[in-house]
């Protein structure tokens, strides 16, 4: 069994992958900047760790096999309102430098590195696949910082010998999502009808238990060494199919009425949220088959069981 480092294990993606892993029954250890929130039991494997290009890793690292890197600097919306790229930088490119080179001092055969397919270059043909090996090109501080940790990583490897294997997942949901997820859920559990009727586009998505699939998968996987895996579901949804579903799980009425996709445009850009509605009527399609063949993966959840599994979870806190 591999001996595995978790970092960014109190988050989202972190702490689902740190129980699978421990499941699995290896060896795992995480890190968090929220150690309050953490049990007497499971402080004995967790270490506090704030991410920078100073942090010191020597005691973490001590007979790890893998890192899986999750932690770093989010999409928070202040640092992002500031556009402190400098903040970005330091955690999530220079701080995921950093962590290379100790680890490859320390031993350790391979570093998985969750990025984001925010570091791809946008393409305005709404029947554009984003591939592996796409054209990227950033504007905004995080992607930067995700695209320069990347880099980072594989001048490491060069180097040092390191193992790197970059992922970067499609919009991820499953138990505790965040963001419009969680959002949409809530609607259609109050019954609110919603005005994307009129949207007819196509999204990538990857079920939570489908990512930390191709996580392991790709941790020891001999063929994952040097790649960029891209990671979704494998089927594309609409954002009206997305709502449809979401209702059927939750055994609710489909309320979905259609509306000028400008005016949602303008509504968005009204309340500050822009962003979110464009990525509820923007298409972003992303091909997996480059992970697929290499790795001889699939999904081995269908869209609908992670969506049920979401809706399951939503319901107890609901």
């Amino acid at each position: 069994m591999l001996k595995f480092l978790v970092t960014g294990s109190s988050g989202f993606i972190g702490r689902a992958l740190f129980s699978s892993l421990s499941e699995k029954s290896h060896l795992v250890k995480g890190t968090t900047r929220n150690i309050e929130k953490l049990s007497k039991k499971e402080l004995d494997n967790f270490f506090y760790c704030n991410i920078d290009d100073k942090t010191d890793w020597s005691k973490i690292l001590i007979d790890i096999d893998c890192v899986i890197h999750c932690a770093g600097q989010n999409r928070d919306i202040s640092f992002f309102k500031n556009k402190n790229l400098e903040n970005y930088l330091n955690v999530n490119a220079q701080g995921t430098k950093n962590l290379a080179y100790q680890a490859a001092k320390a031993g350790v055969k391979r570093i998985v590195y969750l990025s984001s397919v925010k570091v791809f270059k946008k393409n305005c043909n709404p029947s554009f696949l984003f591939r592996h090996n796409s054209e990227t090109y950033c504007n905004d501080p995080y992607a930067i910082s995700k695209l320069e940790a990347e880099n980072e990583l594989f001048k490491a490897s060069k180097k040092t010998g390191l193992e790197v294997t970059i992922i970067r997942p499609a919009i991820v949901y499953g138990k505790g999502v965040k963001g419009n997820f969680n959002r949409l859920m809530r609607c259609v559990a109050k019954g609110i009808p919603l005005p994307f009727g009129s949207v007819k586009n196509k999204r990538s998505f990857i079920g939570l238990d489908n990512l930390l699939d191709l996580i392991i998968a790709s941790a020891n996987h001999p063929r994952a060494a040097g790649q960029i895996l891209l990671a979704t579901d494998d089927h594309d949804l609409s954002t009206s199919e997305l709502i449809s579903k979401i209702a059927i799980a939750m055994n609710k009425p489909i309320k979905i009425f259609p509306i000028n996709v400008s005016l949602i445009r303008t509504f968005g850009n009204l309340i500050g949220r822009s962003s979110d509605i464009n990525r509820l009527i923007n298409s972003f399609q992303i091909d997996i088959s480059h992970t697929k063949k290499l790795l001889s993966w699939v999904p081995p959840n269908s869209i609908d069981e992670g969506l049920k599994k979401m809706v399951d979870d939503f319901k107890l806190r609901f």
